[in-house]
């Protein structure tokens, strides 16, 4: 098979001829092919700003809140100011190769393919000002705490709230915010605390609204009626605060920018998934000296994007103890766009293989896909507690370990599955 290292050997240990010849047609193939740096260059440069912008909404998070409760808000937030600095960064670097190849094959090898990479691009760009309009836009809410100037926030005294025949309280959103780091750590899960204030004028409140919880923004237990009237304080101190555009973090005001950037990162990873599909023969025909390392780095960089996920859903159940949930239905997050991706890069890396581990790998996503709808609940309260607001200490190790492991997988790819087992 055309890409694949031929390793047969006559009985006296010399190659054949078909042996010799396949090799001398590929090294003919390779040779005549045009070079790959200026492709690689434009990746790199591409992928090098992507990277940065990573490491620059933490940084600015930092420099502004880290006298306000800096590592609770990253750990609220960590589906941004901690995947994409540590394992968003690492899936830039598996997805650097196909990238270049991608760039490269369309530049000199399809029909038109410069234009249609043009165009491509522009539309790429085009969808991640979109994506960030739409996230972080002046009509959204609720609005972040971290888009608040933090003087702002450490002058902020709470405030009464009229919560029926009861007169309770708003804590300062900094408060509330500790608040919301301590109680995630508890065995309680964090999603008991976000009260569901909208269910419905058709049917009666949840069973449970009369019943007293701890409430993230007043600070004490509260019943369902009541914790909702301070949430919604919360998010309208919150979101007030935002529409009075002087008092905005620096964070907020770069932060359009940085997530268009963080929006193209998804969409380039989008294209990639669907290119490998189209062109993965040609791949294997034109690039043999590459298509295993694009195999391989293309795994590491869909396991190192399974995170992101997992912690979008984390701030979910976060934002919902802390400004309620006044939606009805299941919550659909922006990160779900990445589960047919992840579907698609399955579907292409398993049938490389023979059909024992094609099969295999089916049936994991099956099992997969019902767990995650038989468990749901159970496995949100998991994400929020290992890679959300409720994290560990030691959950710091095990990611050190996991971006060590991948980072070392990308620079020593090695040839995990046997060659008996391919096809």
């Amino acid at each position: 098979m055309v890409g694949r290292k031929i390793r047969l050997i006559n009985r006296r240990g010399h190659m054949s001829k078909d042996v010799e010849t396949e090799t001398a047609r590929l090294a003919a193939l390779v040779a005549a092919r045009p070079s790959l740096a200026g492709a690689k260059i434009f990746a790199s440069l591409v992928f090098a700003l992507l990277g940065a912008s990573f490491i620059a909404s933490t940084a600015l998070l930092y420099l502004e809140f880290r006298d306000h409760s800096f590592g609770t808000l990253a750990l609220t937030h960590s589906h941004l100011f901690l995947f994409f600095p540590t394992f968003g960064i690492l899936a830039l670097c598996a997805f650097h190769l196909p990238s270049a190849v991608f760039v490269h094959l369309y530049w000199y090898t399809v029909p038109r393919g410069r234009l249609r990479f043009l165009h491509g691009f522009a539309w790429a760009i085009a969808l991640a000002l979109f994506a960030s309009y739409v996230l972080l836009g002046e009509f959204t809410g609720p609005r972040h705490v971290w888009e608040v100037d933090p003087q702002i926030l450490a002058r902020d005294k709470g405030e009464p709230v009229n919560c029926g025949a009861a007169v309770c309280r708003r804590v300062p959103a900094l408060e509330a915010i500790k608040n919301l780091r301590e109680s995630s750590t508890t065995s309680v899960p964090l999603s008991k605390l976000g009260r569901a204030c909208k269910s419905g004028d058709l049917i009666e409140p949840p069973e449970d609204f009369g019943k007293e919880r701890f409430c993230v923004p007043a600070g004490k237990k509260l019943n369902g009626v009541q914790c909702c009237a301070v949430q919604q304080a919360m998010r309208d101190s919150i979101d007030r605060q935002f529409a009075q555009k002087s008092p905005r973090s620096r964070l907020a005001e770069l932060e359009m920018h940085l997530q268009t950037l963080k929006a193209f990162f998804i969409v380039v990873l989008m294209v990639i998934a669907i290119l490998l599909l189209i062109w993965r023969l040609k791949i294997q025909r034109l690039y043999p000296d590459f298509a295993r390392r694009i195999d391989w780095q293309v795994m590491v960089g869909a396991f190192a994007l399974l995170l992101w996920p997992v912690m979008d859903y984390a701030y979910q159940d976060a934002a919902n103890a802390l400004y309620g949930r006044f939606d009805d239905g299941i919550q659909l997050r922006l990160s779900l766009v990445v589960a047919p991706w992840l579907a698609v890069i399955l579907y292409y890396f398993l049938q490389r293989f023979h059909r024992r581990v094609e099969v295999l790998g089916q049936l994991l996503g099956v099992a997969g896909g019902l767990l995650a709808v038989f468990a749901r609940d159970e496995l949100r309260d998991l994400a929020t507690k290992m890679t959300g607001v409720g994290m560990p200490s030691w959950m710091f190790v095990v990611f050190a370990l996991a971006l060590i492991a991948g980072f070392a997988a990308l620079i020593i790819p090695r040839r995990l599955v046997p060659d008996a087992w391919r096809q």
